[in-house]
């Protein structure tokens, strides 16, 4: 039993999402968008006592393969995947001023279901793609690794296509060979996990080579540095139906950076090959539901149409705004509007939306025009005039009530 089994047997009775583990501090649990003391909920934990540098570093190595722990000697940090008790955990060690940093965040052991996410009914049509590329973006800590993996699911769920995931580390396990949804193929999809500096030595390199080893769908990870964005989309371009996330607040943001960070001497060659691959952007957020139970992803969408895409083909990326908030017949949507759907499903409230809104100034104009204008107060009865005299210059009564015209 490794020394840091009864911390992480506390984290995954806690109901929080990330276990953080700091020198000279006691541990703490995220939950939500807040921190609380403690590794577990109602264990006494709260009195746990801090950990120094040298008992962290211990508890970690106890637990990280070779590869890995020579990563963090070279570069102070490391990611490493730790399974205990049919919970897995992914594992962020980091030196720093103060000393050691151990951040655990659990991977939920049932694969998400697409549906129960309430993710993007686009997105989901977009796993029958054929090729192409799909970028799921986002700020870190809101949900992108949940959306993959529910798409991945997807894909694994509708026709017998052989699958690759590059990630560093592995974090959803996806079985092979679960048989095929309803409708779908003969097969159940065949997933191949391969991690970088374990299996292959970059995921860009491993993702130049799946062109040539029969995959029909990869997920490459993260779209970092000019040799993977190169790889990911000459892999679309080559007919694999490429799946990556970025991290970018918005899709339009996504779009510049992908030809941004290749040499302006690149910008004509990216442009026309996100032209003839681009499948959709979601850029994402998370937001706290109403009820504070937990949180709900809210996702802008950019779909590849032609307009679209002959927009990044011209280098006409500010517009992206525009054309996303005119596409709504094509599955489009920015990220207020689909703010402001949940606001209206009661998912959550005006005040969490405004947090994440873009447009702040507009989407506070949006929802002042959904509340309903007060009622206006009861006019006073009119008061008769003085009479002339005699019962000719008496007031008749008001008439009485009209008839409804509904019957």
């Amino acid at each position: 039993m490794a020394t840091i089994d009864a911390l992480l047997q506390q984290f995954a009775q806690s109901g929080a999402s990330d276990l953080h583990l700091q020198s000279g501090q006691r541990p703490q649990v995220r939950r939500g968008a807040g921190m609380a003391d403690g590794a577990g909920a109602g264990s006494g934990s709260n009195s746990m006592e801090a950990l120094d540098a040298p008992a962290l570093l211990a508890m970690t190595k106890e637990i990280a393969s070779a590869p890995e722990w020579a990563e963090f000697e070279r570069g102070g940090a490391c990611l490493l995947v730790y399974a205990l008790d049919q919970h897995r955990y992914r594992i962020s060690v980091q030196l720093h001023s103060s000393g050691v940093a151990v951040v655990c965040r659990k991977i939920p052991v049932l694969l998400p279901a697409f549906d129960a996410l309430g993710l993007s009914p686009v997105l989901k049509d977009m796993a029958r793609q054929r090729s192409g590329l799909i970028v799921i973006a986002g700020a870190a800590r809101t949900g992108r690794s949940t959306t993959v993996a529910a798409l991945i699911q997807e894909l694994n769920q509708l026709m017998p296509r052989r699958v690759l995931t590059l990630e560093h580390p592995v974090e959803f396990v996806f079985p092979s060979g679960v048989g095929a949804g309803p409708g779908a193929g003969a097969g159940a999809a065949t997933i191949v996990h391969r991690e970088a500096n374990y299996h292959c030595s970059t995921n860009a390199h491993a993702l130049s080579a799946a062109i040539h080893q029969g995959f029909d769908a990869v997920y490459a990870g993260e779209l970092e540095g000019r040799d993977m964005i190169e790889a990911a989309l000459e892999a679309a371009e080559a007919g694999l139906l490429v799946i990556a996330t970025l991290r970018a607040t918005s899709a339009m943001r996504a779009v510049e950076h992908i030809v941004g960070a290749l040499p302006p001497v690149q910008h004509a060659w990216v442009r026309m090959m996100l032209f003839n691959t681009l499948r959709c952007v979601s850029a994402q957020v998370l937001a706290t539901l109403v009820n504070g139970t937990g949180r709900c992803a809210v996702q802008e969408m950019l779909v590849g149409t032609p307009g679209i895409c002959a927009a990044i083909r011209d280098g006409n990326t500010s517009k992206l705004g525009t054309m996303i908030q005119a596409g709504g017949a094509d599955g489009m949507v920015t990220l207020d509007d689909a703010l402001m759907r949940k606001v209206q499903a009661k998912a959550i409230t005006p005040a969490e939306a405004q947090v994440h809104a873009s447009d702040k100034q507009r989407f506070a104009a949006m929802i002042a025009a959904e509340k309903p204008a007060a009622p206006e107060p009861p006019a006073a009865p009119a008061k008769s005039p003085p009479h002339a005299g005699g019962g000719a210059g008496t007031v008749p009564p008001p008439p009485g009530p009209k008839k409804s015209v509904f019957t």
